[in-house]
């Protein structure tokens, strides 16, 4: 017995002696990685070359050595994903501003349900991190051309199915985002909602360049959004509305009075997430497809929208906050004044103690 101890006390404090060096490690990797962060973006291009070689593999989630690259590189970058894009994104939006002045370039800023470094933040961003910035024409325009900046509108709301039987599925439910671009003081020049196509996105990037490199009073951006407008009246061109809707007729849909907002209302304003969240009672269609029709809803609808904002002097587009608080509540139908963004409805019976409503 005596024997048998000693080895397996030796094992035991050599086990003990290695946690304390991986604890002992991890603080230092912390600080550097934080080291790099404060870098902007130089920081993440070094951590790039270094990682360049295990990158080179392609994604191996399994693998523990790209794991830790790629957590690595999110950590300094503040995206999830960041591997792919390879873009730098503050969360301060001071210090963008600070960086906007100094490079003599435009903030794109997104606003989002959730945190752009986390993987469950909402669909749209996550099409965007996954899809939209690693396009090689998209990411050269964002990183050569913008100082990006995210910060969230309110936690992302996650719904678990239980089946029972140990499998659980897990999604997350109703939201939107949208992409500001502001000038080096933070005021409004345009803004995207939603999720647009490659090619699409590039576009309105750039016209948002050109009047932003005006450095535009007043009454040039009113002048500008309200011809933007203008532009988009008649409607969408018949080869984009055949590739999104075919062999559908599309009808573009006029602003009307509406009920107030409710969880449906709020996803059918966003038709690639809407796929994605609500699998049960929607067949999934091809990704390109719907994307095609978000693209067309979000540029004559919601960005026209805006536009008129704008061209009509609203003071709400003067202020990043209150542009951003009326996007969220007259166009996303998610307002800050309901905490259960259309899900818990007052009118609706559920059987369930307390409406089924829990609060911590």
């Amino acid at each position: 017995m005596r024997r048998s101890f000693i080895p397996t006390l030796t094992v035991l404090l050599l086990a003990c002696i290695a946690a304390a060096a991986i604890a002992a490690v991890d603080p230092l990797a912390n600080r550097r990685l934080a080291a790099l962060r404060a870098q902007g973006p130089g920081g993440l291009q070094r951590l790039l070359d270094e990682s360049a070689a295990t990158l080179a593999k392609g994604p191996q989630p399994n693998d523990p050595a790209w794991r830790r690259a790629a957590d690595a590189i999110d950590a300094v970058a503040a995206q999830r994903d960041a591997w792919a894009s390879k873009i730098y994104w503050y969360t301060d939006l001071e210090q963008a501003k600070l960086a906007a002045a100094r490079e003599g370039k435009p903030i794109l800023s997104l606003r989002l349900l959730g945190k752009l470094d986390t993987e469950l933040s909402c669909a749209n961003s996550r099409f965007f991190r996954t899809t939209l910035y690693p396009d090689p024409r998209v990411n050269k325009l964002m990183r050569e051309k913008f100082i990006l900046h995210w910060s969230s509108e309110r936690p992302v709301p996650v719904v678990t199915v239980d089946f029972g039987d140990g499998r659980t599925l897990k999604r997350t439910v109703t939201g939107n985002s949208i992409h500001y671009v502001l000038n080096a003081d933070g005021q409004p020049i345009d803004a995207l909602p939603g999720l647009y196509s490659a090619g699409e996105f590039i576009k309105q990037l750039n016209n948002a360049l050109e009047i932003a490199a005006e450095k535009p009073t007043d009454a040039r951006l009113r002048e500008w959004h309200a011809a933007a407008a203008q532009k988009l009246e008649a409607g969408p061109p018949a080869a984009m509305v055949e590739e999104a809707f075919a062999p559908e007729v599309y009808v573009l849909a006029r602003a009307k009075a509406a009920p107030p907002p409710n969880a449906r209302a709020a996803g059918m304003r966003a038709a690639s997430k809407g796929l994605v969240e609500d699998p049960l009672v929607r067949a999934l269609t091809e990704f390109q497809t719907s994307v095609a029709q978000d693209t067309i809803q979000n540029e004559y609808r919601l960005h026209r929208q805006i536009h008129l904002w704008f061209a009509a002097g609203e003071p709400t587009v003067r202020a990043f906050e209150q542009l951003n608080e009326r996007v969220y509540a007259e166009l996303f139908l998610t307002p800050r004044s309901d905490p259960w963004l259309g899900l818990a409805p007052a009118d609706a019976y559920p059987a369930l103690e307390g409406g089924g409503i829990a609060q911590r």
